[in-house]
């Protein structure tokens, strides 16, 4: 149980964020793809870039990791230079890991098991072993569609696939196999998802096409070369302390060097839209562009969020239903069912939390409506064991009428391990 206290006073903030979640687990899985050493700079500090290490040193990757947690070093012969694992793969608490690994293991001449802790082990995987299957994998999971995954060799072959929801996961694993696999593969997506994946490898030197809503990958004939890459921050951790300021009135926040992707800050239009000033100035347009976002707060009003709006910031719907609480009017989301299927039922998550602050939340089965224009109060709310739920009503209390209560706090540290220390610090810095 952590304790809480409002901040009394308007923020003014200036401060960088861990390197990107999403971009970390790519760069360092790419690496299988290469021969020689690549150096990663500005990793992500969180638990799941951790899991997606120890999994690759569990194949018998050679990594120098920097003690202070933001930099590797991988030493890679490629594919061929993976080694059957002695043991389940563990991959903690990060469904990114085991998603994509799946679909790098598929097209392995040697058999493993893709296993995690009780929350990984819950969550649906038939999303990803379903296309894999059509690409000629062996994979088996429980009855139930859920890890354990045991992975038997096979030879892939390449399909043409329809996406049926949106998910950068789903796609990035296929991808994976299909750089393994006899034939060009095809994904064709209905909603387009984050493109790290194949915007990386086609940087990296992979032959992958880009099309609108069609990419074609081509099975990798040579390895691709060692990289020197440098991870931007992730405007989703950024994300917890701009909604901080724009909910404290008076409050400025700027977080420098973020990606800004347009697929990636679909949470700061969504700001915008409810009102509070939102400024982006882009620094380097490369495939991956950086650069600066600075949020002033102003009234904030209740917005509607459905359809495209959802996919590219599926992270941030939590703190979106936190500014609801704050803003003017009703704040609806819809069309978000994927919020069930994370860490925890994100959405039964939100609810519970929001009502034990006093605030009128609708739940329905593919997301909520929030009426605000009551100040919430002090609570005892709940992580769940969920990274981003602990992390939004933190941000949540921050403002609230008297002081709160967070169960299971250190489930921050799967993505932000940082994220307490910079916001008990926030009074000082302020």
């Amino acid at each position: 149980m952590r304790q809480i206290a409002p901040v009394t006073s308007p923020l003014n903030l200036s401060l960088s964020v861990p390197g990107d979640k999403s971009i970390s687990h790519r760069a360092l899985l790419f690496t299988v793809f290469t021969e020689g050493v690549s150096k990663i700079r500005h990793l992500g500090t969180g638990a799941d870039i951790q899991s997606t290490i120890r999994v690759l040193r569990q194949l018998g990757m050679k990594i120098d990791y920097s003690s202070d947690g933001n930099s590797a070093e991988i030493h890679s012969t490629g594919l061929d230079g993976l080694s059957h694992p002695d043991s389940d793969l563990d991959c903690g608490n990060s469904g990114t890991t085991m998603r994509l690994m799946a679909g790098l293991l598929a097209g392995r001449p040697f058999r493993s098991a893709l296993s995690g802790d009780e929350s990984l082990r819950s969550r649906p995987m038939k999303r990803i072993v379903e296309p894999l299957e059509s690409m000629g994998a062996s994979i088996k999971a429980r009855q139930e569609g859920t890890a354990p995954l045991e992975i038997s060799p096979a030879e892939l072959t390449g399909i043409d696939y329809t996406m049926p929801v949106a998910s950068a996961q789903v796609k990035s694993a296929i991808i994976l196999a299909g750089l393994q696999a006899d034939g060009k593969t095809l994904i064709r997506e209905q909603t387009i998802a984050r493109r790290h994946t194949e915007e990386m490898l086609r940087q990296f030197g992979a032959s992958t096409e880009i099309e609108g809503p069609v990419i074609t990958i081509e099975p990798l004939s040579d390895l691709l070369k060692a990289y020197d890459f440098v991870v931007p921050g992730d405007p989703s951790s950024a994300a917890f302390w701009a909604a901080a300021a724009a909910i404290s009135p008076g409050s400025t926040c700027t977080i420098e060097d973020i990606h800004l992707s347009t697929e990636r800050i679909g949470f700061y239009r969504a700001l915008s839209a409810m009102g509070a000033q939102v400024d982006i100035q882009i620094l380097n347009s490369s495939i991956e562009p950086r650069g600066n976002i600075k949020v002033t707060a102003r009234d904030l009003y209740g917005i509607t969020l459905d359809g495209e709006d959802v996919p590219g910031m599926i992270d941030e719907l939590p703190l979106v239903a936190v500014l609801g609480a704050y803003a003017h009017g009703t704040t609806t989301v819809l069309q978000a069912e994927e919020l069930r299927h994370k860490e925890c039922d994100r959405i039964r998550a939100i609810c519970h939390n929001l009502q034990a602050m006093g605030i009128d939340i609708t739940e329905y089965q593919d997301g909520f409506e929030v009426t605000g224009g009551i100040s919430p109060k002090g609570a005892k709310l709940d992580s769940f064991g969920d990274h981003r739920i602990a992390m939004a009503f933190a941000v949540a209390a921050m403002a609230a009428e008297g002081p709160s209560q967070m169960i299971n706090p250190e489930a921050a540290s799967i993505s932000y391990p940082e994220f307490w220390r910079i916001l008990d610090n926030l009074g000082q810095d302020s």
